[in-house]
């Protein structure tokens, strides 16, 4: 442990307009975040291209991507993003909390899409003892129809895996 008091480090993004992870990780080497809290990231927390493990331990994703940008098409994971090299990346959590990570759409209807964490193609995924709350939920729609890229029924939750085995306790 970093802290023996179990203190975090706090990283607010402020929701600022870039639109790059606040942590962008394509290194094999293994990296390890502790007592970490990422909040307001405009686009993502966390954006990890191939191999190389990386563990998370009580960590707090909160209001990641609340603001979405138009032209970004991917609106998968605003707390974390993970390509694992077809296979070589192992991404565990332990004891963290996902809350309010999701993409919303214009000011005008704040309808909401994506999910919390996205993981493509890594050798394993792991979670122990973590929380998720509201991620993927915007603010209701205020107004009957929604522009287009931004249908009521898209992809919304705690996290998206394709080619990747999950392990939840």
């Amino acid at each position: 442990t970093l802290d023996s008091e179990g203190k975090r480090t706090i990283i607010d993004g402020e929701n600022s307009s870039s639109l790059s992870a606040i942590f962008e990780i394509s290194a094999g080497d293994p990296s390890t975040f502790e007592n970490l809290e990422i909040r307001n990231a405009y686009l993502r927390a966390f954006l990890k291209t191939g191999s190389g493990d990386i563990t998370f331990k009580n960590c707090v994703f909160d209001s990641c991507g609340r603001q979405y940008p138009s032209n970004v098409s991917n609106e998968r994971g605003a707390a974390g993003h993970f390509n694992g090299n077809n296979g070589a990346a192992t991404i565990k959590y332990e004891n963290c909390v996902f809350s309010r990570n999701s993409y919303e759409g214009s000011a005008a209807t704040k309808v909401g899409n994506g999910v919390a964490l996205a993981f493509n193609q890594c050798k394993r995924v792991m979670f122990d003892n973590c929380l998720f709350v509201s991620n993927g939920l915007g603010h209701a729609a205020v107004k009957s129809s929604t522009p287009a890229g931004k249908n009521l029924t898209g992809l919304r939750g705690a996290a998206i895996y394709s080619s990747s085995p999950l392990t939840v306790r």
